[in-house]
């Protein structure tokens, strides 16, 4: 199933998914996996510095593509 392109990153108990990449969205959901590890809740909004360490790594993580270009994330060579 297409989600409009992801990136998802695991952390120590915590996994960063970011989805509909293609479409500009860069919304970052969190889900720690020790207390949930069905991934039913989202608990980015509880743990902002989690976030921004997840998105750092993230970017860190990111090689951008020609092929497969996802808009939210990638650099526009402006």
């Amino acid at each position: 199933r297409e989600l409009g392109g992801q990136q998802a990153l695991r952390w120590g108990d915590w996994k960063g998914v970011r989805r509909r990449l293609k479409q500009g969205d860069d919304t970052i959901m969190l889900f720690n996996l020790k207390a949930d590890p069905g991934e039913t809740t989202n608990v980015a909004d509880a743990n902002s510095e989690v976030v921004d360490r997840v998105s750092r790594l993230m970017g860190e993580a990111h090689v951008p593509s020609t092929d497969f270009p996802l808009p939210a994330i990638d650099p526009t060579g402006d």
